[in-house]
């Protein structure tokens, strides 16, 4: 993890599954934290699920798309999160979907930083 530089997405493999890792600048989350409300389509996320990391925070979560399992690209669309282009659906930096067809954010996937 400390190889990837903030603001960088690294996708990988862990336990057989895709995940994408996110390392967040304050800034970054300061911003995605100030997104409206109203754009969000599943409301059950947590800041809980952003790890610090020093000067950073991470993100793990599914690479999977919620809506019919493709794999989203990142650093795409309106929020700069993932879109994926198989049927349009955007996320956010933090995985959060704000626009569908998809209505379930990516998954989270638990995770400790050490170090």
């Amino acid at each position: 993890m400390s190889e990837l530089p903030p603001g960088e997405v690294l996708q990988t493999s862990w336990n057989g599954e895709i995940i994408f890792i996110r390392r967040l600048t304050n800034t970054e989350i300061k911003d995605t934290v100030a997104l409206p409300k109203t754009t969000e389509l599943d409301k059950a996320f947590e800041m809980n699920q952003i790890t610090p990391a020093g000067n950073s925070s991470i993100l793990c979560c599914s690479a999977i798309c919620t809506h019919l399992g493709c794999i989203p690209v990142p650093y795409l669309g309106a929020y700069k999160g993932w879109v994926c282009l198989c049927h349009g659906s955007v996320y956010d930096k933090f995985g959060r979907v704000r626009q569908g067809p998809a209505q379930a954010n990516l998954p989270y996937i638990n995770n400790s930083v050490f170090g």
